[in-house]
């Protein structure tokens, strides 16, 4: 369970988020009585479900790499974790941007396909959760707009993204569809399995590079600043809040 101020405020982030499908599926939201003049002063700064084209490019911009594909949701999700109580209740945990992240496995620090799905605060492009997709996932639709899954680490629990926009959803799923299907993702076809391809790679020798000098390497060029987060920000977003500490706060190991 999450405590009652991070969830209002995720709430809030959540924008218009529909509350029918949450209230079908039994999904616990319940919020405080103090928070109702907080979510009046707040209802002008809703941000809408919905990504722009800056926000996919922030997100693209931030985990791309070589031979890595990066999918990014169109609209923003709720992620829920199922309890194991008789009622079998979801909670919420965490609302931000679904990304989708494709390791060809054709880099050396990266030798291995593998497929990630995470959940990106919207603003700093901070991964909340992340969870690797395997052959014991069992990546479905569950309904219209919400989607379930099982966590990697514990094949019994069940995950569940509750998206705002339909359409954002079945894309997502289709994406992750294509990818799972693909028999050169030998890690999600089962333990063991490798494609002669990899094979092959494995005791290809590496090819001896030289480095370039330093002074050909040029100064930054078309360099464009999409991300800005400050230490005033830390009310806004739910993962300063768990990495920067609070103002006027002294370290103890402080002389």
């Amino acid at each position: 369970l999450i405590n009652v101020d991070r969830q209002d405020q995720q709430q809030n982030l959540r924008g218009n988020f529909s509350e029918n499908m949450d209230s079908h599926l039994g999904i616990s939201s319940s919020s405080s009585s103090s928070s109702s003049s907080s979510s009046s002063s707040s209802a002008s700064s809703v941000e809408s479900a919905e990504l722009s084209d800056k926000d996919q490019l922030q997100v693209q911009s931030c985990y791309k790499g070589l031979k890595t594909q990066v999918y990014v949701c169109g609209s923003m999700a709720n992620l829920y974790v199922h309890n194991s109580s008789p009622e079998g209740s979801w909670d919420l945990k965490f609302t931000g941007i679904p990304v989708v992240l494709y390791d060809s496995g054709e880099t050396r620090s990266r030798d291995k396909p593998r497929i990630q799905i995470l959940l990106v605060e919207r603003g700093t492009c901070f991964a909340l959760w992340r969870d690797t997709i395997d052959n014991l996932t069992s990546y479905k639709v569950s309904s219209q707009g919400f989607h379930t899954m099982c966590l990697s680490t514990d094949h019994t629990q069940l995950i569940g993204l509750s998206f705002d926009c339909s359409e954002a959803a079945q894309q997502l799923w289709s994406h992750i569809d294509r990818l799972t299907s693909d028999p050169e993702n030998i890690r999600l076809s089962g333990p063991g399995n490798r494609s002669k391809s990899a094979r092959k790679q494995k005791h290809r020798p590496a090819p001896v590079r030289r480095l370039p000098d330093k002074s050909h390497i040029s100064q930054p060029c078309c360099f464009e600043h999409i991300t800005n987060v400050e230490v005033s920000d830390r009310s806004r977003y739910l993962s300063l809040q768990s990495l920067v500490p609070t103002p006027g706060m002294v370290s103890l190991d402080a002389p």
